[in-house]
């Protein structure tokens, strides 16, 4: 896959995390930013796999539920947790020589198998 459709799909990724998440919002739940979930994606988690084993279905708010299973399916384990690595060792400014979109496909080609 070249590396304009991985970015195509990882853009259509975020556009789909922004949809889920702007709805949680009209209907009045205070939930983070696809980019703040990812910065703490450590604590999310937690969070997303103790709400699927203790809440039960009936009791789920479907569009919480949908926006954090979303995040947590689609964006592989320790993704977030490299950019905010590189983020505090960087003092904030972003490295463009780092391409993020491969870092992504690799982790997802290592987490689905």
């Amino acid at each position: 896959m070249d590396f304009f459709t991985k970015s195509m799909i990882l853009e259509g990724y975020y556009i789909n995390a922004l949809t889920l998440h702007n709805n949680c919002k009209i209907n009045n739940f205070n939930v983070p930013e696809p980019t703040d979930w990812l910065y703490n994606e450590s604590y999310y988690r937690y969070n997303y796999n103790h709400l699927k084993m203790t809440t039960p279905k009936d009791r789920f708010n479907e569009c919480l539920f949908d926006y954090y299973k979303f995040m947590y399916d689609t964006y592989p384990e320790g993704f977030g947790n490299m950019m905010r690595l590189h983020f505090h060792q960087s003092k904030g400014h972003i490295n463009t020589a780092i391409n993020w979109t491969d870092i992504f496909f690799e982790l997802k080609a290592i987490h689905d198998n």
